[in-house]
C-alpha cells in the first residue's frame, strides 16, 4: 500500500525536501504530478484519516491503511489490511476502512498512555 497516510503527517518542510527527490515515485504512486496536486492529495488523506488503494500492486487487490500517531500527530507507522476482491467478495470496503481507522486510533491511544506513565 502506498505510504500517503504516513507522508500526510510529515511537516511541510520535510515534504518540500522529499518532493523534488522523489517526484517520479510520487507521480507513479498516484499522489500528484506537481507540488500542488501532491499537497492536495496528502491533505485529503490526512483529513480522511486513511488511504485506500485498488490494484496498486496486483489487479483486484484492495488495500486500506491508517497511521499510528503520536500525541504531536506525527506518524510512527501504520496499520492496514489487503484483500483480493475475487477471493473475498464479502468484504465491505466502508467497514474495512472503519475497522482499520479504529485499530489505528486504539493503538495510538495506548501508545500515548504507555508513554505518559
Amino acid at each position: 500500500m502506498r505510504q500517503g497516510h504516513i507522508l500526510a503527517h510529515l511537516p511541510h518542510h520535510r515534504l518540500k525536501a522529499i518532493y523534488p527527490r522523489q517526484r517520479d515515485e510520487i507521480e507513479n504512486a498516484g499522489l500528484g504530478n506537481n507540488w500542488s496536486a501532491f499537497r492536495a492529495n496528502l491533505g485529503k488523506i490526512k483529513k480522511d484519516g486513511y488511504s485506500l488503494t485498488v490494484g496498486e500492486f496486483n489487479p483486484g487487490v484492495y488495500g486500506v491503511a491508517a497511521p499510528i500517531l503520536t500525541d504531536q500527530k506525527t506518524a510512527l507507522g501504520s496499520v492496514g489490511t489487503a484483500w483480493d476482491e475475487k477471493e473475498r467478495r464479502d468484504v465491505d470496503v466502508e467497514h474495512a476502512v472503519l475497522a482499520i481507522k479504529q485499530a489505528a486510533t486504539t493503538i495510538s491511544e495506548r501508545l500515548m498512555e504507555t508513554r505518559s506513565h
